[in-house]
């Protein structure tokens, strides 16, 4: 479960059915957009796309736990709290791990449009230690996420794992092409994934960031989600500065995009 499912969650499905040879059916329960509906593709690596009703999250939860009878609860942040939900409906019979992508209380931001300094201060902070102090078990993205929760909250280290945002092999360049700096002697880098402008100080509001490499004289060049080639305004910001590059979205699933990224000296996906 994901109130937005990600390319991390992606990731876990497809490495999933290949390692089960197939043998295994996967749920996916969400409160916003499908993987398909983001990013082109996705959906077709789970059994079932469920979307939940925010009003009713426990009950909707408990409902597919009678449905599908599964055998372990993988629920993804931000924010915290699908899994108190899923804790909560699942009530001791069904595991329910917590993959923990941020720590909330790290920010001074709201992670929705509408967080206000309420939210932030005392929701957020709130949730974060009911879903990782409750939760059977915790997957983190970096040693230093895990490292703050263990220190902050009451949690098993035995419990604890970490597993990073690896390359999925599908992913890996099939061919190496020349460098754009080959033919030009100049610094070019990449961005593949969601923006957005209407989000104030989201973590993928990067307009302020993408500026301020390019008045380095380093070449921004980005593709970008389906929701984020929706945002006019990173065609604008490379409109108003020749060192960013706006390629609208290119479906990450396609070989032509994948093997296009070995021609920048660096990249974030």
């Amino acid at each position: 479960m994901q109130p937005q499912p990600c390319i991390r969650a992606l990731k876990y499905a497809k490495a999933l059915k290949w390692a089960f040879s197939g043998k295994v059916r996967i749920i996916f329960g969400h409160l916003y957009h499908t993987l398909n509906e983001l990013y082109g593709h996705g959906d077709e690596l789970f059994d079932k796309m469920v979307k939940l009703d925010p009003d009713n999250l426990e009950g909707d939860i408990k409902r597919l736990i009678n449905k599908f009878h599964p055998f372990v609860i993988h629920s993804h942040n931000a924010p915290d709290f699908l899994t108190i939900s899923a804790i909560e409906a699942a009530n001791g019979e069904v595991p329910a791990i917590h993959d923990c992508h941020e720590a909330l209380t790290l920010r001074e931001t709201g992670y929705y449009a509408t967080g206000d300094k309420e939210t932030i201060r005392s929701l957020y902070p709130k949730q974060e230690k009911t879903a990782n102090e409750r939760s059977d078990g915790r997957i983190y993205v970096t040693e230093g996420v895990r490292d703050y929760i263990q220190q902050r909250y009451d949690v098993d280290p035995s419990r604890d794992t970490v597993f990073c945002n690896y390359v999925s092999e599908s992913m890996v360049p099939s061919r190496l092409r020349k460098r754009l700096s080959e033919k030009d002697g100049q610094t070019h880098i990449v961005y593949i994934g969601t923006v957005t402008s209407i989000v104030k100080d989201s973590h993928y509001d990067l307009r302020e960031i993408f500026n301020e490499i390019a008045n380095h004289g380093i070449h921004v060049h980005m593709y970008v989600s389906i929701w984020g080639a929706r945002d006019k305004a990173y065609q604008r910001l490379a409109e108003e500065n020749n060192f960013i590059h706006y390629h609208g979205h290119f479906d990450q699933k396609e070989i032509a995009l994948r093997d296009n990224t070995v021609r920048f000296w660096l990249g974030r996906l």
